[in-house]
């Protein structure tokens, strides 16, 4: 199926409000034991609008503190902005209408 390769990501624009957050599972996570900051869907795709939320949400969490103590802020930016990066670009090849 497509996707399969393991060089090779899938993508995805599914609206937030069809995504069961709290149903996925850790893997989805970029914090995968405290479940904070998703950017995969369900099927493993790398959402446009999950990879937004979770940069937000990122963006105001203070490094050091809560689920971050333990992380490494500049290193899960640098993560985080990559995939959103890739799939910025893919939402523009696919003229994906950008939600904001």
């Amino acid at each position: 199926f497509l996707g399969s390769g393991m060089s090779s990501s899938s993508y995805s624009a599914t609206p937030l409000a069809e995504i069961d957050i709290p149903g996925l599972s850790a893997s989805r996570f970029l914090l995968r034991e405290a479940r904070l900051l998703p950017y995969r869907d369900a099927e493993g795709n790398v959402n446009l609008h999950l990879c937004r939320q979770s940069a937000r949400q990122l963006e105001g969490m203070p490094p050091g503190s809560g689920a971050l103590a333990a992380a490494d802020k500049p290193a899960l930016t640098s993560k985080l902005n990559t995939w959103l990066r890739h799939v910025e670009r893919w939402a523009r090849s696919s003229q994906i209408t950008p939600v904001r």
